[in-house]
């Protein structure tokens, strides 16, 4: 870890997080693709794939301030696609600076990206291989209410019938335990975020042979079903 930082020059990786926080996407908590801003009155700003699901609803709400949108109404978000193409940032793995709409690509395939990180036991056939005695990642505590051994579907079954109205800002407990997870990270809605986030099973999707667009359009797929 040491060295890695010390490509960094002066910066550290929560450095490097805090520089990259305006350039992330709210709901899939990545760097933006295809960044649009909405017309909920404080021009929220999210990827064009994680709002597309909003048009399939007759009032959608902003993740963020719940205001509501016309999520046929839609702005390109030419000023931060501008910035993404100027501003350069360190990769957090192998410190090399490149702008910010390269970076997302970078992360994906970094040489020096840490994998020694224990990664979620599939629970469907993939391509990918995972290691044995991994850690209990299946069951989580409610964030609001703090109701304990509740698995991802359990969880979001228990936050929308008992928190539909009384969610706000609280660190997701499934995005928490995640690898690449911060535990520090508070979601501005969580109800919210645990339905368009987590309606479906990381390790039932990701296939770390896949393409990470592909990976997310068919994650944001499976959030449309019914829980």
């Amino acid at each position: 870890m040491a060295d890695r930082r010390k490509r960094h020059g002066t910066s550290s990786y929560s450095d490097i997080d805090e520089e990259l926080a305006p350039y992330k996407c709210p709901v899939c908590l990545e760097i933006f693709k295809n960044p649009v801003h909405i017309t909920c009155g404080h021009n929220h700003t999210y990827c064009s794939d994680c709002v597309a699901p909003y048009k399939s609803q007759h009032e959608a709400q902003c993740p963020e301030c719940r205001g509501t949108f016309d999520p046929r109404d839609l702005r390109r978000a030419s000023d931060l696609e501008h910035a993404m193409r100027n501003v350069q940032i360190p990769c957090r793995w192998c410190g090399q600076g490149m702008t910010v709409h390269r970076l997302r690509s970078h992360l994906a395939k970094c040489k020096q990206r840490d994998s020694s990180i224990p990664k979620f036991k599939p629970v469907a056939e993939t391509a990918q291989s995972f290691p044995a005695n991994l850690p209990n990642r299946s069951t989580f505590s409610c964030p609001i209410c703090h109701q304990e051994n509740l698995d991802c579907t359990a969880l979001i079954q228990h936050c929308n019938k008992i928190h539909a109205q009384e969610s706000g800002s609280f660190v997701c407990p499934v995005c928490a335990s995640m690898p690449w997870g911060d535990p520090n990270y508070c979601s501005p809605d969580i109800v919210h975020h645990l339905n368009m986030r987590h309606k479906f099973e990381y390790d039932t999707y990701v296939d770390f042979n896949q393409d990470e667009d592909e990976m997310l359009r068919q994650a944001l797929q499976a959030s449309l079903e019914p829980v």
